[in-house]
């Protein structure tokens, strides 16, 4: 760990939250909410939150966690839980923000049978990504599901593992529907569930579809057919995808593995193929989310798309919510790099990236031995057989990738490496080792998580000077969180920022090497788990202050609220971000054509701002603030408090109602007149 920030080097957290690209203001003023710290209440008058694992947040707001749990309600039978927070501040909220969704000890209501909950610190949890209509989850009362793998005490026959998902997105209980349990019958009547610890469950899709691996006992041909794959949704019951030993297209399965499932309960996964031949015996399956049929996606043995190779082995398998497929591969016969220095050696372009669309076409999405973007730099490995350092996809609903991978002949440092955002259409420089940031110099990168509006995030290693070592001068690195499209840029986190109060010592972001990337939302919200340097953990949750970033330097410009292109990270504002329109250059900003809501809206407080209200009534949580040289204008219909201190104007033939207090600072003043409302 690197050695502690003095406290006159420390950078106060406004400083630390900045972005480099926001042509209609300086800075933003991101937000960083606490959404559990040690030490804080978990629940019960004396059971506090002592620790906690990596987070996974989803569109809607809703973060979810594992802790380890302390305090004299607690004992090492009782001492650790699985908790939903959402990220919102309404006042009085038709649900609390806060939830126990199962804790060790307490007994849960699984399909009407009382199960006492074993160990939970470390069970694997997926939380329910879908939205909500863009309404506030706290004010309707409604929580996404969560899934989750539930050790059990006590009651169940044959095992002490069940995979249980709530039954509803309403006002949860305890009470869990039973996907499946340890010793159970499958459907087919051919084995009992086993062995359903550890990484078994892999997804949980919009409509409560549960998808899970699991071994079987028991089964007709013993270790030729022990082992499969399931989805499970409680109104159309248990589905058994495949299994050891199918013939599927004329080949048996020996072995299934490496599930991955989308928000509609689609899958793809990885097989081994028994009487294929020694050079073919791998394949990709996809499987729709309406059936349980297998079509393959890619043959170990089929041509790559340019036909300079075929595939040797795969890995990194990944499926959007398009069912489209992405996935690494390890090639074989290739001609290496013509008109190189590296022309005849097949050992350089021997892997790469490729995607299967859902309608057949297979594109090539990156391959080792290309030129990066800037042209000054080749892809090293894209798939590694050998060192195990296979770079994590992370794939999105628009044929989008994001990867880390080793660069090579850059002349300057063997070890660079970069991380790019890649399409079928092209390859975009996100950042690579050697550049400025932030007054040092970028040095290492950790896989990047990728959202579907492009946004990529990521941990990095900041040089920021050097400190004597025993073998001479050393780098001084501080490890930072940034998030990034290419061209905008945050530090989310940085080791020695002060963060609600406390300096930052560590933190943990997107920590599930096999499955999809985790802690962060298309609303570009990370959640993360912190370590201050005075001992205590924390669950932080970042979100982007919202500011707008088309600027061509004409006063007045026009621009339309619904257009995603002219807001900072092209995100639309929802009801988990503050907007500032407090801009440099004056902007006429029309909208929203929907109803919308947004934690809180400042106008006016630097150029001249005009908001032209759309036929959408526009709330905000926190309020909307509207600064002297700030102006909203329309009819409609705006929710939450306002304070004004500018103007408020009814259009003619129009009216315009608020449902939260009107404070007009102006009022005291004699240029009363010229305000209206």
């Amino acid at each position: 760990m690197p050695d502690a920030i003095p406290a006159s080097r420390r950078r106060p957290l406004a400083a630390a939250l900045c972005a480099f690209v926001l042509p209609l203001g300086s800075f933003a003023n991101d937000q960083t909410l606490e959404v559990a710290r040690s030490g804080g209440f978990a629940g019960a008058s004396d059971v506090f939150f002592a620790s906690f694992l990596a987070p996974s947040v989803n569109n809607a707001g809703f973060v979810v966690y594992n802790a380890r749990l302390s305090g004299a309600g607690t004992s090492l039978a009782t001492d650790s839980g699985i908790y939903r927070y959402l990220l919102t501040e309404v006042e009085a909220p038709v649900i609390a923000p806060f939830h126990e969704i199962a804790r060790e000890d307490a007994t849960l209501d699984v399909a009407g049978a009382q199960l006492p909950a074993n160990s939970l610190l470390l069970t694997t949890v997926y939380l329910q990504d879908v939205q909500l209509n863009g309404l506030v989850p706290g004010a309707i009362g409604t929580f996404n599901r969560v899934a989750f793998e539930l050790p059990v005490r006590s009651g169940l026959a044959n095992g002490n593992t069940t995979i249980v998902v709530e039954p509803s997105g309403n006002l949860p209980g305890k009470r869990f529907n039973l996907a499946a349990a340890e010793g159970e019958d499958v459907p087919n009547g051919d084995g009992r569930f086993a062995d359903l610890g550890g990484l078994n469950l892999f997804g949980v899709g919009q409509s409560g579809e549960v998808g899970f691996f699991s071994a079987l006992n028991d089964t007709s041909a013993g270790a030729a057919n022990n082992t499969a794959i399931y989805r499970f949704r409680s109104d159309l019951g248990m589905r058994e995808i495949v299994r050891k030993g199918d013939n599927v297209d004329g080949f048996t399965l020996s072995g299934v593995f490496s599930p991955q499932m989308n928000s509609s309960g689609g899958m793809v996964y990885q097989a081994s193929l028994a009487n294929a031949g020694v050079q073919d015996d791998s394949a990709v399956y996809r499987v729709t989310n309406s059936g349980n049929h297998s079509t393959a996606v890619a043959y170990e043995g089929d041509a790559v798309p340019d036909g300079d190779g075929e595939f040797a082995a795969f890995s990194n398998l990944r499926v959007n919510n398009d069912s489209d497929i992405v996935f690494s591969a390890l090639l074989r016969n290739t001609d290496g790099l013509p008109n190189t220095p590296f022309a005849g050696s097949s050992a350089l372009d021997d892997s790469g990236i490729y995607l299967r669309r859902v309608g057949g076409e297979l594109v090539e999405i990156a391959r080792e031995g290309a030129l990066v973007p800037s042209g000054d730099a080749r892809y090293g490995r894209f798939a590694d057989a050998f060192s195990g350092d296979v770079p994590r996809l992370a794939f999105n609903d628009n044929e989008q990738v994001a990867f880390r991978v080793a660069v090579f002949d850059t002349g300057h440092d063997e070890s660079a490496s970069g991380i790019y955002i890649a399409s079928p259409e092209r390859v975009q420089h996100v950042v690579r080792t050697g550049e400025g940031y932030e007054g040092g110099v970028l040095r290492s990168f950790e896989h990047p998580a990728l959202n579907n509006v492009g946004l990529a995030a990521f941990i990095a290693e900041l040089e920021v000077g050097q400190i004597a070592g025993d073998e001479g001068p050393q780098p001084l690195l501080r490890k930072m969180l940034l998030v990034t499209n290419g061209d905008e840029r945050a530090t989310a986190v940085r080791q020695g920022d002060v963060v609600n109060g406390e300096v930052v010592l560590d933190f943990v972001f997107n920590n599930d090497p096999g499955g999809q990337t985790n802690g962060f939302s298309d609303n570009g919200v990370l959640a993360y788990e912190v370590t201050y340097e005075s001992g205590l953990h924390a669950i932080n949750a970042w979100a982007p202050e919202l500011t707008l970033r088309r600027s061509h330097g004409e006063p007045n410009l026009e621009m339309a609220w619904d257009d995603q292109a002219n807001w900072r990270f092209g995100i639309t504002p929802t009801f988990l971000h503050e907007v500032a329109l407090d801009a440099a250059t004056g902007v006429v900003l029309h909208g929203p054509a929907v109803d919308t809501t947004v934690k809180a809206l400042s106008i006016g407080h630097g150029e001249a701002q005009r908001l032209m209200l759309g036929t959408g009534a526009l709330g905000t949580i926190n309020g909307l603030a509207i600064g002297a040289n700030g102006t909203v204008e329309g009819g409609g219909a705006l929710g939450g408090p306002v304070t004004n201190d500018g103007q408020l104007v009814v259009s003619p033939g129009t009216a315009l109602s608020a449902s939260g207090e009107v404070l007009n600072l102006w009022a005291r003043s004699s240029s009363a007149t010229r305000r209206n409302f």
